[in-house]
């Protein structure tokens, strides 16, 4: 087993990978409080998602390469709407696929964790 420093810069605890427990509850706790912030377990955006993925039959309209598996599981956020799920509407979110929604949302992520 092969111990690596906490994933969080400046933190000289050693991990088998990734954070450290401090370091883990704390990326928790701002994951469920943006989370929360952003709507996305309220019931509101729970309606919108459901009617995206009904209006296009459950089928993946993002399409982003041969990864896709054409089943959508997810919705894609307008990225202008900047991740508040409450200001959703069936107009603007997009059925896909896990592999889709993660093709076209990874550089944003990457993005904006290098941004803090």
């Amino acid at each position: 087993m092969i111990l690596r420093p906490c994933s969080q810069p400046g933190c000289p605890v050693l991990v088998v990978r990734g954070r450290c427990p401090q370091h883990e509850r704390a990326e928790n706790h701002r994951r469920a409080t943006k989370a929360q912030r952003h709507g996305l377990h309220s019931v509101y955006w729970r309606g919108v998602r459901l009617a995206r993925l009904q209006m296009d039959g459950w089928r993946c309209v993002l399409m982003v390469d041969e990864g896709c598996t054409g089943y959508a599981e997810t919705v894609h956020l307008d990225p202008e709407l900047r991740g508040n799920h409450l200001l959703a509407t069936v107009d603007n979110v997009r059925s896909a696929c896990r592999h889709c929604h993660g093709v076209v949302d990874a550089p944003r992520s990457h993005r904006s964790q290098n941004a803090l």
